[in-house]
């Protein structure tokens, strides 16, 4: 199977925190010409599984909880037993573990997959995103930029 490029995709919705994974894939637009990498924003981890047939490398970017810090945030090389046991902060219909699961048994899952995770405040529905995750946000994109451009690439040693 010849793979496609990249794809990114940023979970999230448009309730406080839970922005982060947007708001990335919106700054990621600005640094890379269209469709390269393939850009995309989902409410639901679900949604993956109708993008990733053929893709090579598939980049995922949500807000979680178990970090030390809001703002804070890590990559994962998937599989990655921290990722099973996480919380992510989003109201998906699946936990992104167990979609990316149901995609490695269904043998669509790319051969490269890394979850870019950022710590969420405490916020109630109708929040505004933090200033903390706000704050965050730009070292965040430079960091998948760098990971991207295999400057410095997301391992599991995180």
């Amino acid at each position: 199977m010849k793979f496609r490029q990249t794809l990114v995709v940023g979970l999230g919705s448009p309730h406080g925190d839970d922005q982060a994974g947007w708001l990335a894939t919106d700054a990621l637009a600005q640094r890379f010409p269209p469709n390269d990498p393939v850009l995309r924003k989902a409410n639901s981890a679900s949604e993956l599984l109708d993008w990733i047939d053929g893709v090579g490398r598939l980049i995922i970017v949500d807000a979680c909880l178990g970090l030390n810090r809001p703002g804070e945030f890590r990559c994962w090389r998937w599989p990655h037993r921290a990722m099973a046991i996480g919380k992510w902060a989003g109201s998906h219909d699946m936990p992104l573990a167990a979609v990316l699961d149901l995609a490695h048994r269904l043998g669509r899952l790319p051969p490269r997959v890394e979850v870019w995770g950022i710590q969420s405040g405490e916020q109630q529905l109708g929040d505004d995103l933090s200033a903390a995750v706000r704050d965050a946000l730009p070292y965040l994109v430079d960091a998948i930029v760098e990971s991207l451009h295999e400057v410095t690439p997301c391992t599991n040693d995180h």
